[in-house]
């Protein structure tokens, strides 16, 4: 996790030297520029090279030192980046949240914003491919070996398996359908503890808090000192893990969209996808 905050505390520093360039530059209208409406200021972000991406939490190490490279690139441009479940993203973008690139772990968000026309179409396209796995601490005396011996163990209580809250959380919406195709759902369901995002369900895991998690592989790797990987889920148990991005469509910085979409199919980028264990498309 180090690594993360390092290229967090970088992502944010850029934001806050763009703000402060922006103070000096106009410090003699700044009573002024206190009463300038977000129109005003959306077009000045424009103008100094500024770019909002929000994206799933999932993809928080990667696409963080993705961005350290676009940056070395084009230095010009200023990223502010942000992380969460994509069921949270679609609902901010419908609520016109002003995001220019968003980067999903599910096509089921980006779908839904393509049918409400809130997408550029010809931005569309699929970037990576995960895996689901089952995982629990690493001082866990669980006996398992698979999804199914999970949904079978009487070791577990309510509230000690952690899943990604379904409807909003892509892996929760794995998990589920993991377990259905598995007929064990009705079993699974009464023991959760429902995570807002798979990040809170690798911290419950590793902090020992619950006794079983499901989360991405991509996760997993990033914790592996701090937990066990039993499995990954059964092959044909749920849908391919595919991550599309977009462009949005009232982005009012599109030229710089289009740069980072087409730095995200150059080899440095895809190299760092593949360090952090997922699949280029």
């Amino acid at each position: 996790m180090k690594k993360f905050l390092q290229a967090l505390s970088f992502v944010m520093m850029l934001f806050v030297m763009t703000s402060c360039s922006s103070k000096n530059t106009n410090s003699d209208n700044s009573n002024k520029a206190s009463s300038t409406n977000k129109e005003n200021l959306a077009q000045e972000n424009e103008k100094e090279g500024y770019l909002t991406i929000s994206a799933a939490a999932s993809l928080t190490d990667a696409l963080n030192d993705v961005i350290i490279e676009f940056f070395n690139e084009y230095p010009e441009i200023s990223i502010n980046a942000n992380f969460a479940s994509s069921g949270a993203i679609q609902t901010q973008i419908e609520e016109g949240a002003p995001v220019d690139i968003f980067l999903s772990a599910s096509t089921k968000q980006i779908d839904s914003l393509k049918e409400q026309d809130l997408l550029d179409n010809d931005s569309i396209y699929n970037l990576l491919e995960n895996e689901v796995v089952l995982v629990t601490p690493k001082d866990s005396d669980l006996q398992i070996e698979s999804f199914e011996d999970l949904a079978n163990s009487s070791d577990i209580d309510k509230g000690e398996i952690a899943i990604g809250e379904v409807g909003s959380v892509p892996v929760g919406e794995y998990t589920k359908e993991i377990y259905e195709n598995l007929g064990l759902w009705d079993k699974i369901e009464p023991n959760a503890n429902w995570a807002k995002d798979v990040r809170e369900v690798l911290d419950w895991v590793t902090q020992g808090e619950v006794k079983a998690g499901i989360v991405y592989k991509t996760d997993a790797i990033l914790e592996k000192d701090n937990l066990n990987i039993i499995a990954s889920a059964p092959e044909g148990s749920h849908n391919k893990v595919i991550y599309p991005m977009a462009i949005v469509k009232k982005s009012d910085n599109k030229d710089n969209a289009r740069l980072f979409e087409e730095f995200l199919k150059k080899d440095q980028a895809k190299k760092i996808f593949n360090s952090y264990g997922f699949k280029v498309k």
